[in-house]
């Protein structure tokens, strides 16, 4: 599964929303920058002015006025041009920050199935390649395309206000303009986007080389996995190549069509002169405009260049705010923590069900053991119940509420899901427990620490303010789960689902961790998918899976007795 892309139309629709949030900023930016525009467009109308007056033998004194009033308009131009670029700045910033934040909350909260079906690639490839391309333009290209387009306004009402027949000819390089541009946003517009969703795929083989490395290595996939990058690096050169062409052929193409009415604003404005319809001022302001032009508009198809990778971009940033809910939450709170499950179907997509009509009741403290062969649906349940998804059709009830009518803070006081894979974050080591319980105190830190037996934390030289991650101290698998089990402690959620916590653990690390994760379900009820029996034969009850159903439901004694499915796995495992 891929994430949405958001369409032109909501694209514009989410920056209108964003301008709304600043329009004072951008009010006071647009007015600085339109001020700054008008003061150099007016320098040239000056010169002109200052040369048709030399040329009818003006006195001294006026020459030497225009000249003082030339250099008064150059600072005032510089002050505000200072001050508008000031304000630029902030207003990108302050943009940039509003829609990274955005980003990064929407994705919190994405839901977790999506999470999962989406993969790696996909988010990581638009919270770095396009959120970094978005960054640019924002930042730098805001305050720039305002500025451009108000000098490119203010120069042509100037234009037609010293010479309207001259004038005319700087309109001229507007039809090829429009007409480059035309032939250029097609074609840009879906290269750029297929550029990025190629590099999302890059990325995402690229982390699960890494992450999955010893996996690769020993199912022999290595030549694979190099050849499916490989590719992927091709076509993304192929894309490059492409897009650079595209660019070259536009920035080209614009320097030629926009010096080209030079040469006819010389040619005309002689013939007009000689005609005595126009002055020699009114020719050099207009030269001087059509130079003006030349770096404004060239600059504007630089940006426009931008814009368009950068609305590429933001078509798949805005895209994660399309992703829909899968739980509509009524904001209600269980009563009690006995878990109900009625009738429960599940299908991933449009598949067949993997799940098919589960009733099972759990009571609040039970310590129940899910087992089944490979495909039985054991992970999947275990899925429904820790909150990942939503039941096709049926309920999945704690405390008389269902999962899906709860929000997120009350579900993930409900319940936790406790597997083998555990991230320690980039932070101090009281930031990384604070992550579940922001308002926790040192002292409930120490004592989630305490619990779960993480007695080298007590040796720390920083203690809690003991940087993790990255270049700093580098926890060990086993010191990473007890790191994990402190934050459950800290969530203290009722019940507990165990995927196999401490199965990867060396035997001395399992033993420890075994201990510590012991003292975190006392008094809590607990879930356990079990993969290796022995892990279910101490369980209140047992529930056994196959093909989506419950097969059999008792303790290890009462399945035993029974000689069913449970019994076969059981004389087969232990005759091992």
């Amino acid at each position: 599964m891929k994430l949405p892309i958001s369409s032109n139309k909501q694209v514009w629709i989410e920056l209108s929303r964003l301008a709304k949030k600043f329009q004072g900023l951008l009010a006071l930016t647009t007015v600085l920058q339109l001020v700054a525009a008008l003061s150099a467009v007016i320098i040239p109308t000056v010169i002109g002015h200052l040369l048709d007056a030399i040329s009818v033998g003006t006195t001294a004194t006026h020459v030497r006025n225009t000249l003082w009033l030339l250099a008064g308009i150059v600072v005032f131009q510089t002050v505000f041009t200072y001050l508008a670029n000031y304000f630029s700045v902030i207003l990108g910033e302050r943009v940039f920050q509003k829609l990274r934040d955005q980003l990064v909350n929407r994705l919190i909260h994405m839901p977790l199935s999506t999470v999962e079906a989406a993969g790696t690639g996909d988010m990581l490839g638009r919270v770095t390649r396009d959120i970094n391309r978005v960054q640019f333009l924002v930042r730098k290209g805001l305050g720039s395309i305002i500025s451009i387009t108000l000098t490119i306004i203010s120069t042509y009402v100037i234009a037609f206000w010293v010479s309207p027949i001259l004038a005319v000819l700087l309109l001229l390089s507007l039809p090829p303009l429009v007409l480059l541009c035309r032939w250029y946003f097609p074609r840009a517009v879906p290269a750029y986007r297929t550029e990025s969703a190629n590099f999302a795929q890059i990325s995402g083989l690229i982390s699960e080389n890494i992450s999955e490395a010893n996996t690769i290595e020993s199912l022999g996939m290595v030549r694979l996995r190099r050849k499916q990058l490989l590719s992927q690096v091709g076509n993304q050169w192929i894309l490059a190549r492409y897009t650079a062409w595209l660019r070259t052929f536009l920035l080209g193409g614009t320097r030629i069509i926009l010096l080209s009415p030079i040469l006819l604003v010389v040619l005309i404005g002689g013939y007009l002169y000689s005609r005595a319809i126009v002055s020699v001022g009114q020719i050099s302001t207009i030269a001087m405009y059509v130079f003006m032009l030349s770096t404004p508009l060239d600059e504007a198809t630089f940006w426009i260049d931008v814009t368009q990778t950068s609305k590429a971009a933001l078509a798949r940033i805005f895209g994660v705010n399309e992703v829909k809910p899968d739980r509509f939450p009524r904001g209600l709170h269980p009563q009690g923590s006995d878990w109900s499950l009625q009738d429960v179907r599940f299908a991933y997509g449009s598949g067949k069900d993997v799940l098919k009509g589960i009733d099972l009741e759990i009571k609040r403290g039970e310590r129940l053991a899910i087992v089944g062969t490979s495909g039985a649906g054991k992970s999947t349940l275990a899925r429904l119940l820790a909150g990942f998804d939503g039941p096709t059709a049926g309920h999945v009830r704690v405390g008389g509420v269902d999962m899906l009518e709860m929000t997120e803070p009350v579900l993930h006081r409900q319940v936790a899901l406790i597997t083998q894979e555990n991230h320690v974050f980039v932070g101090t080591l009281a930031q990384n427990l604070r992550l579940v319980a922001p308002q926790a105190t040192e002292e409930e830190l120490w004592e989630s620490l305490r619990i779960v037996g993480a007695t080298w934390a007590n040796n720390l030289a920083d203690g809690l303010e003991t940087k993790l991650g990255g270049s700093d101290l580098q926890l060990n698998d086993a010191q990473a789960q007890q790191l994990a089990l402190a934050r459950v402690v800290l969530m203290d959620p009722h019940t507990l689902i165990l995927d196999e916590a401490t199965s990867m653990m060396d035997p001395t690390s399992a033993r420890d961790l075994e201990r510590a994760l012991a003292r975190v379900l006392e008094g809590r009820t607990v879930i356990m998918i079990a993969h290796r029996l022995f892990t279910a034969r101490d369980a209140d009850r047992i529930c056994v899976m196959e093909k989506g159903k419950i097969a059999e439901l008792g303790s290890h004694e009462e399945l035993l007795a029974e000689g069913g499915s449970y019994a076969e796995l059981w004389h087969a495992w232990s005759s091992e």
